[in-house]
């Protein structure tokens, strides 16, 4: 299937039930209300959203999971599996970031080491200094650690996509095998990413961004109605998205 194909699908899937999208819509109105609120009412709110924030993000995966195996139809709701999905999902997504945040720290501390001893090395050569010296040095220096910092920042970000991608295919794996070990499972995902094939995903991913983005501003267009506009946005435009996403990402994935 075209990538054009599985979002057209994709989008018509989003739509095709009204009830669906209009209660998963209200779920996430219900997760932002501790946004107007504070003190206790606040506090009881947020507890509430993360619940709420559950249920969707297991519900997302049952989405995909009816769309690995073949259907078309939109799941119903089921708050307790839903949920218990979520927390798989949450588990799954502090053990990626978790892993993002060790080869992170170690770049930067094999990079900055690795540039101290150099510097401690260097200035151990010099016997007599100069103030031309010194300042070029300094220079030199301030140079060095601009190139370093920049360096980093590059590897991180190299890291963080590379790990995306193998997080979106573990969440379509945990939604496939409900197992946080097979959605942990970093050679099988490695192996269903190359049989996707990187070009497609990547194209995939941007095509999503461009139905958001569009979707984004006709919700904005709608919030200028006075009074209900902010509502009826975050009522279709929110749900649309979710179950979009989590369509095109099953269809993608059901040609591993």
């Amino acid at each position: 299937m075209k990538l054009t194909e599985i979002f057209k699908d994709s989008f018509n899937y989003a739509i095709s039930d009204l009830k669906i999208l209009l209660i998963i819509g209200v779920l996430f109105v219900i997760a932002s209300l501790y946004k107007f609120v504070d003190g206790t009412l606040a506090t009881i709110l947020s507890i509430v959203a993360i619940i709420v924030a559950l249920i969707i993000e297991g519900y997302n995966l049952s989405v995909i999971n009816n769309t690995i195996e073949g259907s078309s139809d939109v799941p119903c709701l089921d708050p307790k599996e839903n949920i218990i999905f979520g927390l798989k999902s949450i588990v799954v997504d502090l053990v990626y970031g978790l892993v993002i945040a060790i080869i992170s720290l170690l770049v930067i501390g094999i990079t900055f080491g690795g540039a101290a001893l150099s510097g401690a090395l260097s200035s151990l050569g010099n016997v007599t200094v100069n103030n031309s010296t010194e300042l070029s040095q300094v220079l030199f220096a301030n140079s060095v650690v601009g190139v370093l910092i920049i360096s980093i920042v590059l590897i991180i970000l190299v890291i963080t996509i590379i790990f995306g991608i193998f997080f979106t295919m573990s969440r379509c794996r945990l939604a496939k095998y409900n197992s946080i070990g097979e959605a942990l499972s970093f050679g099988s995902v490695f192996s269903d990413i190359k049989s996707i094939g990187i070009g497609r995903f990547i194209g995939w991913y941007i095509l999503l961004l461009i139905c958001t983005f569009i979707i984004a501003i006709v919700a904005a267009i709608l919030s200028i109605i006075p009074f209900i506009g902010v509502f009826i946005s975050a009522l279709i435009a929110s749900p649309i998205i979710a179950l979009l996403s989590s369509r095109s990402l099953g269809l993608l994935y059901s040609e591993v």
